[in-house]
Formats: C-alpha cells, sequence, structure tokens
C-alpha cells in the first residue's frame, strides 16, 4: 500500500533516503528542479502531498518529485506519479444510489441487477462461473445506439450469445478505428459466423441527416447518411413522406454490410475457409419484429474484385 510523506518548503535542498526503514533513490531537491528562487517560497505555507511507492523511487518519478515541490510552492496542485491524480481522500465518496433518493431510476437498476444475479444462481448455481470463463459468440450484432434496442431482449438471447457494436445510425466507416478494432477482434479472435448490420424504424440519427438543423458534432458523423440520400434521393422522395427516413435506414444498413463484405479482415477469413456469413436487418419498433432485407453476403465472390486484396510478393 502506499503511504504519504507530507514534503514541507523547508525540506527544498534536503536529501531524501529512507521511508519506514526502505531505500530510495536519493533526491537532491535544488533550486534549479524548481525552477525559482527559494526566497520567493517564504510567503507560502503550503505542503504537499507526495505519494511514495513499495519498490526504490525510480529517475522519473524524482523528476516529478521536483516538479511536485515546485507546484506545491506556487499554490497548485501536481499529478502523483503512481496515477492519483490530485486525489482528495478526504473528499467524501459517493455510491450511485446516493445521488438520488430512494425509488430513483439508478437505484432501481440496481435492484433490478441484484434479483437478477439472485435468480440465475438460483435457477443454476454454476451460471457466473461458466460465464467468467469466457465467451464464443456465433453473433456480431453492429446496431445503432437508441435504448429501444435492446438487442438480447429482442432476440431472446443470453450473456455470452452476441458480441454487440453500437454507435449512432449504425455506421460503419472505413476509417472508424473502433468499428474496425471491434470486427476485427470479433472475426479473427472470437471466430463469429454472422456479423449483423442491424438499423431500426424511426430512427433520430437518420431523420437528422435528412434535416438541415445542425445537431452539433453528430454533423460530421451523419454527413455519410446524407450523401447516401442525395445519391438515392428520387427513390426515397417518390415514397409518402412517412416512410422516406426507413426507407434511408434501409439503404444505410444495405451500405452498412456492402461495407464489412469490402474489409481485408473479412476476405482474410474467406480465404481461410472460415464460415463467415454478413446479414443486414432492420427492427421494426411498431411489431417488434427484425425485417432482413435480403442483402446477406456469404463469400468473396459477392465482393467487387478491385475490393479483393492481395498482399504483395517478395
Amino acid at each position: 500500500m502506499a503511504r504519504a510523506c507530507t514534503i514541507m518548503p523547508s525540506m527544498i535542498g534536503a536529501k531524501f533516503l529512507v521511508h519506514n526503514g526502505k531505500e530510495y533513490l536519493p533526491v537532491q531537491i535544488t533550486e534549479e528542479m524548481v525552477g525559482r528562487k527559494l526566497g520567493e517560497f517564504s510567503h507560502t505555507r503550503k505542503s504537499f502531498t507526495y505519494r511514495l511507492t513499495k519498490n526504490k523511487m525510480k529517475l522519473s518519478s524524482a523528476i516529478a518529485f521536483g516538479a511536485a515541490i515546485f507546484s506545491a510552492m506556487a499554490g497548485t496542485s501536481a499529478a502523483c506519479p503512481d496515477g492519483e491524480h490530485g486525489h482528495n481522500h478526504h473528499e467524501k465518496r459517493i455510491m450511485a444510489s446516493e445521488v438520488q433518493p430512494g425509488n430513483s431510476t439508478i437505484c432501481q437498476v440496481i435492484q433490478n441487477n441484484k434479483s437478477w444475479a439472485a435468480d440465475m444462481q438460483r435457477k443454476n448455481p454454476d451460471y457466473f462461473t461458466n460465464l467468467a470463463k469466457g465467451q464464443s459468440p456465433k453473433i456480431l450484432w453492429i446496431g445503432c445506439s437508441d435504448s429501444r434496442m435492446a438487442v438480447d431482449v429482442l432476440t431472446q438471447t443470453n450473456p455470452g450469445d452476441i458480441f454487440i457494436h453500437r454507435n449512432i445510425a449504425n455506421r460503419i466507416p472505413s476509417e472508424d478505428l473502433n468499428a474496425l478494432s471491434v470486427i476485427e477482434y470479433a472475426v479473427k479472435h472470437l471466430k463469429v459466423q454472422h456479423v449483423v448490420v442491424a438499423g431500426h424504424t424511426g430512427c433520430g440519427g437518420i431523420k437528422a441527416a435528412m434535416s438541415n438543423e445542425s445537431v452539433g458534432i453528430l454533423d460530421h458523423w451523419l454527413r455519410p447518411i446524407k450523401d447516401l440520400y442525395i445519391a438515392n434521393e428520387e427513390e426515397i422522395n417518390s415514397l409518402p413522406k412517412d416512410k422516406r427516413a426507413d426507407r434511408l435506414g434501409e439503404l444505410n444498413v444495405i451500405h452498412g454490410v456492402r461495407s464489412v463484405a469490402k474489409l481485408p479482415v473479412v476476405h482474410e477469413a474467406w480465404k481461410a475457409g472460415q464460415e463467415l456469413y454478413i446479414h443486414g436487418w432492420m427492427l421494426q419498433l411498431n411489431t417488434g419484429l427484425l425485417k432482413d432485407l435480403d442483402v446477406s453476403v456469404v463469400g468473396i465472390d459477392q465482393v467487387k474484385k478491385l475490393y479483393r486484396l492481395e498482399q504483395p510478393e517478395h
């Protein structure tokens, strides 16, 4: 456990060798290390709490020690080398359940979790022991962040069955390292057999993309969907107004399926004989049913040759 010692202004220039019987790298705190004349600090009485680690102080810690002294003299807080950035050990720690009075939303969530865990344990005493051993999902689900798209509920699956990635309007940008990392991990390491790109009716992100109203940073995120709308404007605008956003949502899902099918990690899996299928679905919120858009990709033969990248020969 780390222990604290208090460094006073008067300790500048002192050698720091031993704490609680343990040796540490000697550190000479000099005027050069704090960068100011010692006399300039005579007005302050502030102290700085510095965390000592179990191990011998490293050179980087020694430098940070000098910087900490300077910070204390100047009346500011300094970052502790062990990662506890200015943490006040006397401040009260507040539990989530204490934020609002009883029967609040957050309290209910915590209580629901306790009830669920107890119920699962009662039904199967080994459930959590087995769950903790690892995961082997067969499906990667790439869906919208909309709170109504509760994947495990609408598919009646259990923890460990589906690997999930979600974002606004279920986009799959070719430059998004977040989405690409999820796909690579799911395909290459988890060996999922199915990738589902899932949108839903009444998507707020899709509706925003069809509007001129700014939605802040989302304007950048939704711009490709605006491009998709413009590219298919004639078809979409030929539909009744209440059907247009949902059709653009379907086109966005189809675009996502094609984007996944173009990824090198997917091609590598197919070339290695891995069973992998990519699907496009839409959740109909008014019925709760998933609509298959009939755009599944089952192999590299369905991908245009220009996207089938080959490794250069050496």
